[in-house]
């Protein structure tokens, strides 16, 4: 019924792709593919099924469709290429085309999800391969070399973080390496992972003995300790990176405001304020310093000593308050590039000259964030 309610509320219901897609859902079904279905013989229903889907995408189906069709075939490859013996041509570093075939089409689902907010797919629709998937995964990953092992991993979490058998791998891997720390983070991220079957379960619970193997070494409370303030100290770093970008968007904002002076919420306005009164001060001090300067030179050798301590009395505390002035309008210029960045995350409107400093700036707190998570599971252990 899940199947069917997908090919009925497609966008796409009259058009030639989806008769395609609806006529391979229905084949599929006749198949006996379900997620209680044990393997299936490759029979008429489930050929007719493949090349119907198959054909669907080729034709162009709406992106949510696409996404739907290219789990459905994915699942099927993984199965079919499991009964004709190609898990254990993967074991030996052999080729597996039906298997790889089926992992392409299955990722290529999981980046339209991921590109739509996680809108297209449902765990439903996921419990169907991620399993299946994530061994595949793992298994190819005994072919390679330990470095390499470690890439192609980390690689494919960045597609899906919720696969508790890889990361499970990984931290094994780690392990060989005797990288603790990375090892115990490993194993964290797979319980903390969501779960679609049995095995993953399983990869779960192995996880949580590792845990308790890594704690019992005498070496990880210091290591945990380095590893932590390293941590700690990216992040002023990468705070004191932001703070640049900033500083650098709110004068680029800033200077184009003056000329244009275009419509922005009221957070922007008065930071976009403050600026233009500190400005108004800086220019007015500095007037009444040149102009200081300027009856200097008129009195010459003249003048009165007192009144020339006076004068150099107030000179000195003009540059004085211009230094402090031009310091605060670089902090609310700051504060300014920050407003407009917050304002940016609403979904206001933002200059097009801003939006790759802003790309930027993402990175960098994204990475703040991944750091802070870190040091939030380490702190479990010191």
């Amino acid at each position: 019924n899940l199947i069917m309610q997908k090919a009925d509320n497609s966008a796409s219901a009259d058009s030639e792709a989806h008769k395609h897609y609806t006529k391979g859902l229905v084949c599929l079904i006749k198949a006996g593919l379900n997620e209680d279905a044990p393997l299936h013989r490759y029979s008429k229903a489930s050929e007719e099924g493949v090349l119907h889907l198959e054909e669907a995408i080729k034709l162009g189906l709406p992106l949510k469709d696409e996404a739907a069709a290219s789990a459905f075939l994915g699942s099927e490859y993984h199965k079919l290429g499991a009964e004709y013996g190609e898990i254990e041509q993967l074991k030996n570093g052999q080729s597996a085309p039906l298997i790889f075939k089926g992992t392409k089409l299955l990722e290529r689902a999981l980046m339209l999800d991921s590109e739509n907010h996680g809108e297209f797919l449902t765990d439903h629709d996921k419990k169907a391969f991620m399993e299946g998937l994530s061994s595949t995964y793992a298994l190819e990953s005994t072919t390679l070399s330990c470095d390499n092992a470690i890439s192609f991993l980390q690689e494919k979490l960045k597609l899906c973080d919720d696969m508790p058998i890889v990361h499970f791998t990984l931290g094994n891997l780690y392990m060989d390496k005797n990288m603790l720390i990375q090892a115990l983070l490993s194993f964290e991220n797979a319980i903390e992972a969501k779960t679609y079957g049995e095995g993953d379960i399983k990869y779960v619970e192995k996880a949580r003995y590792n845990i308790e193997t890594i704690k019992s070494s005498e070496i990880l409370v210091e290591e945990i300790k380095r590893k932590k303030d390293k941590l700690e100290s990216e992040i002023k770093n990468l705070d004191k990176d932001r703070n640049k970008k900033f500083d650098e968007a709110g004068k680029i904002a800033y200077n184009e405001y003056l000329k244009n002076k275009p419509d922005q919420p009221l957070a922007v306005v008065t930071k976009w304020n403050e600026i233009e009164d500190i400005d108004s001060l800086i220019a007015k001090n500095k007037q009444d310093l040149s102009d200081l300067k300027q009856r200097e030179k008129k009195s010459g050798f003249l003048a009165k000593l007192g009144d020339s301590i006076a004068s150099t009395a107030k000179h000195g505390k003009l540059k004085l308050d211009v230094y402090n002035l031009e310091r605060k309008k670089n902090r609310i210029i700051t504060e300014f590039g920050s407003v407009l960045y917050d304002s940016h995350k609403k979904g206001d409107n933002t200059l097009e000259e801003l939006l790759s400093i802003w790309q930027e700036i993402d990175e960098i707190e994204q990475q703040i964030r991944k750091n802070e998570e870190e040091i939030a599971i380490l702190r479990k252990y010191v």
